[in-house]
């Protein structure tokens, strides 16, 4: 038979755990045992349990928030991990002046590995349950840039190639900045690029516009230099008096193909989209008429 023992006096709660250890498992009697593992030995357990169900890109974005925390408190034992402490590190991301909703995006990871330590029973709670995390704000949308903005900037030659290369590719392609740069020979054949998505067992396809003529292969692999092409379009909108960024050239082509008269689900292939509703493979016909709809921009 199993008890159930709970005090909220710690004095009274180590003198039950020094009596009943004498003659029986703690453990039967629901008394937790803070682990004395270090934080850092916590993430390395929870990057083996999660190694096979995150996709590089959440690698790429999300490990360095970890390291990050794991050098103010990798050394600690996980159980010494308070609720201030969590606030403390908050109050030191945004003293080095990161928006609500970036510190957010910082603590999903952390958030993550901590639920993992309570799961296995190193901690009893996760501090970040009661932390003070800053009210996020809404998204900001990201609308499209004006044609004959895009057009103009693409032909300044005044900016060096390379940017406007992978501007192009962002642009005619929608993809992101990582699956624009980071494009690989086995992703292309015939005209179209092929990529796999970890939330879609459908391939995602998106046919090659004629414009792209320059090699596309591992255009740009460096995620430094990424940001900082995006950083620089930014610069370029901005003196056309245009708030936006690489982000915005997804919308933007989306927004360009619907003025042209190309239905939505036609649209959908052209940019990649994956959603349960659509079909779940496209034929090679279909890819080669929105190929020959969408060359007309």
């Amino acid at each position: 038979m199993y008890f159930s023992l709970k005090t909220e006096n710690r004095q009274r709660a180590e003198q039950i755990k020094k009596h009943l250890d004498n003659k029986y498992e703690l453990e039967r009697f629901g008394i937790f045992t803070p682990s004395d593992i270090i934080v850092r030995d916590v993430k390395n357990q929870w990057i083996q349990f999660i190694k096979h169900d995150k996709s590089d890109n959440w690698w790429m974005d999300n490990l360095y928030k970890l390291d990050q925390f794991l050098l103010d408190y990798g050394q600690r034992p996980v159980a010494s991990i308070q609720t201030n402490d969590i606030n403390n590190y908050i109050a030191k991301l945004k003293n080095r002046g990161l928006a609500p909703n970036t510190v957010l995006n910082h603590f999903k990871p952390i958030r993550q590995m901590l639920k993992f330590a309570v799961s296995s029973g190193f901690i009893e709670r996760n501090p970040m349950d009661s932390a003070l995390l800053p009210k996020a704000k809404e998204k900001r949308r990201f609308g499209a840039i004006p044609k004959e903005i895009i057009v103009d900037i693409f032909s300044d030659k005044s900016i060096e190639l390379k940017h406007r290369k992978f501007w192009k590719l962002c642009y005619y392609t929608g993809l992101d900045l990582t699956d624009a740069g980071t494009l690989q020979k086995h992703n292309i054949n015939n005209g179209i690029i092929t990529l796999h998505r970890k939330k879609s067992d459908v391939p995602v396809q998106i046919p090659i516009h004629h414009k792209l003529t320059f090699n596309i292969i591992n255009l740009m692999p460096d995620k430094n230099k990424r940001y900082g092409s995006s950083k620089l379009l930014k610069k370029q909108l901005a003196k056309r008096e245009i708030s936006g960024s690489i982000k915005n050239l997804r919308a933007s082509f989306i927004s360009h193909l619907h003025d042209s008269g190309l239905s939505a689900q036609d649209i959908k292939i052209a940019v990649g989209h994956t959603s349960e509703k659509m079909t779940a493979h496209y034929t090679t016909a279909q890819i080669d008429s929105v190929r020959r709809s969408i060359n007309t921009l």
